[in-house]
Parts: C-alpha cells; structure tokens; sequence
C-alpha cells in the first residue's frame, strides 16, 4: 500500500485537513513529519459545485507550495490540475506525477505529461465540478467508469507513456481514505 498525503493550496478545498491556510510551511512540515510515498499538491477545489480557479491564480497558489516542498523533499510529487497553464509552469519543479480530475482528456494535458515523462493519475469524472452533481446517472456505475479509465489509459499509452507510469483513481473514495490509501 502507498501512503499518500494530500496539500491544497486553496481556501476551499473539499478536505479541510488538507489545506496550507496562512502556515504554508508549517502544514507541509507536518505531512512531512508524516512520511507520506508521495505528496499531491492542488491549488484549485474541485469540491461538487466549487467554481473554475483560473491557471493565472492557481499557479499563483501552487508555487510557493511546490517550490518549497521541492526544495526540502525528495518525497515524489504530484501536482492535481487539469489546466495546461498551471502544469506547464510546474514543469520547472521538480515534479513526478500529474493528476488530471478529468482524466487526461484535454489533448494539450496529454501531450505536456508525456512530453514531460510524468507519470499519469487518470481520474473520472462527468462533467466539472460545478455541474458533476447532477451528472450521477448511471446504468453501471462500476461497468462506466472502468470503461472510461481503461479507455484513457490506452490512450495515454498510444502517446508513449509506459503502462507502469499509469495510476487509475475513480474518484469513488472519501477525501479521508484518499489520504491513507492514494492508489
């Protein structure tokens, strides 16, 4: 099992525990003191009906957090957008993962997370978090969203990435259990 740990350099996001707050520092010093297998750092709340964060903003939130915990950690990071603004900027860190909540699905996200030789997180999620709500219907709900992460993988590695380079999260666990057991 890997120990994951989650850091949101954002004000809302869906797990209060894992915000920076005002004590950026001292919030990565604490996961730190953890020993997580790796740290996913966000700066935008895709919480259910949580609005856009622009990349300008996001980017803004994100650096200090990963340029920091770059710095003073060789703990694998992965950085949780689904903007290739923000992701391009975080290319000058020294980043391992990228988690796209929409699971790789912009072609622009594909192509800077190969090109970059990142490995790939591929979630599901319908719709966007404004609008995922009232998106739940399903015939199969378990049928459906493997489908989809199997579907994106494969597509992942029609563009080059290694299969062992790929982690599937279906978004179906509890912000809580995601910090205990990543993936």
């Amino acid at each position: 099992m890997v120990m994951g740990g989650i850091i949101n350099a954002t004000p809302d996001s869906f797990y209060e525990g894992s915000r920076v707050g005002s004590e950026p520092v001292k919030k990565i010093e604490e996961m730190l003191d953890q020993k997580p297998d790796i740290i996913d750092v966000g700066g935008e709340s895709t919480r259910p009906g949580s609005d856009p964060v622009p990349p300008k903003e996001e980017i803004k939130r994100l650096r200090p957090v990963v340029e920091y915990l770059t710095e003073v950690s060789d703990i694998p990071v992965s950085i949780d957008t689904r903007n290739p603004e923000t992701l391009e900027d975080m290319l000058r860190y020294d980043i391992d993962y990228v988690n796209d909540i929409t699971g790789f699905t912009n072609e622009a996200m594909l192509s800077l997370t190969t090109s970059a030789d990142l490995k790939c997180i591929v979630m599901h999620m319908r719709g966007d978090p404004k609008t995922m709500q009232s998106m739940t219907d399903y015939r199969d709900v378990v049928y459906e969203v493997a489908s989809f992460l199997q579907a994106q993988a494969r597509k992942i590695i029609e563009v080059g990435a290694e299969p062992e380079s790929i982690v599937v999260d279906p978004g179906l666990a509890s912000p809580r259990t995601l910090c205990r057991t990543w993936y």
